[in-house]
């Protein structure tokens, strides 16, 4: 039995007189999209090389692609439609893209993550929460390896709530852990290192199960050297010393010296010193475009890039 939304779709199949091929989507329950060959031929070199390599027959099964998005499509290359892209079809809009080498759909679905809100109005606690999207997104799409989509989720993550989003991950994911390498990476953080390195701490505990604790420092490895722990003021350092504890007595010991003495040791050499550009979220406002920030201190028309604003933050404190 169709559900509505393939309903909705089969009633906006293009009506293509011409049409001499059509793909069946046996998982939509035989649903069919028609088309012409020379038009795809003409959109997509993907669909050249299938209509002209002879092994193509008039009718073609489609199982990877559901039929609600390859019509969508079909409507694309036709010009009929744009593509609405949306949490339900988001991914498979950019698996879409990469298999027909269609950029434009791929800078679709960048703007819509670009977009997405990061936190949403919670009625149980009347008051505005953060939300996992992005985290989520970038599981789904860090498998497609596509750079600037990866960054744009990640900067954003960065940009907005590191706190939230490293408490939602999970030791035991690859894709999490390179996300949170990334995080800990960046020069740009809206948080502090103390509450960085405790909300390391808490998803350490909340998702090592069975692993014993040398287990999970292995597994954590030298990712804990990226938390810039020498900016920390004494009393954080006191407390990063409870245990769980991932540096050394003698590394603690060093850090304290530091922050105390000035006192230069070996295993300072692990640590970057300078502190990262913590910025307050109130000092800047997103621009229309969504790409970039306006400066509010200047108020300038011109939309500046992140990092060009960032390079200023400092003088707005």
């Amino acid at each position: 039995m169709e559900n509505s939304s393939t309903t909705d779709d089969l009633q906006r199949v293009v009506h293509d007189e011409d049409a001499d091929v059509t793909f069946v989507f046996p998982n939509d329950g035989g649903a069919m999209a028609l088309a012409k060959k020379s038009k795809l031929i003409d959109a997509n070199q993907v669909f050249e090389k299938q209509f002209t390599s002879g092994l193509e027959s008039v009718s073609i099964t489609v199982t990877d692609i559901s039929f609600a998005t390859f019509n969508s499509l079909i409507r694309h290359i036709y010009e009929l439609d744009e593509v609405v892209v949306n949490s339900e079809n988001c991914v498979e809009i950019l698996y879409c893209s990469r298999k027909y080498f269609l950029d434009r759909l791929t800078m679709k679905v960048i703007e819509f993550i670009n977009a997405v809100d990061t936190c949403v109005y919670s009625r149980k606690t009347a008051r505005f929460e953060s939300t996992p999207d992005l985290l989520n997104y970038y599981v789904e799409f860090e498998k497609f390896d596509i750079k600037l989509l990866n960054e744009v989720i990640s900067n954003r993550i960065c940009l907005y709530d590191p706190i939230f989003n490293i408490k939602e991950m999970n030791l035991r994911s690859e894709a999490h852990m390179k996300l949170l390498k990334i995080i800990l990476d960046s020069s740009v953080l809206s948080c502090s290192e103390y509450d960085l390195y405790q909300a390391v701490i808490e998803m350490m505990k909340k998702t090592k199960g069975d692993l014993r604790w040398d287990q999970v420092k292995k597994k954590f490895g030298h990712l804990i050297y990226l938390i810039r722990f020498p900016t920390m003021t004494v009393e954080q350092l006191v407390k990063c010393r409870k245990q769980p504890c991932f540096l050394t007595s003698s590394e603690i010991v060093d850090l304290q010296l530091w922050k105390q003495e000035r006192t230069f040791t070996q295993s300072l050499l692990k640590f970057s010193i300078i502190p990262r550009i913590n910025y307050d979220r109130k000092v800047l406002k997103k621009c229309c475009e969504g790409y970039g920030f306006q400066c509010k201190k200047c108020k300038s028309e011109k939309r500046c890039d992140v990092y060009d604003i960032l390079n200023h933050v400092r003088d707005f404190k």
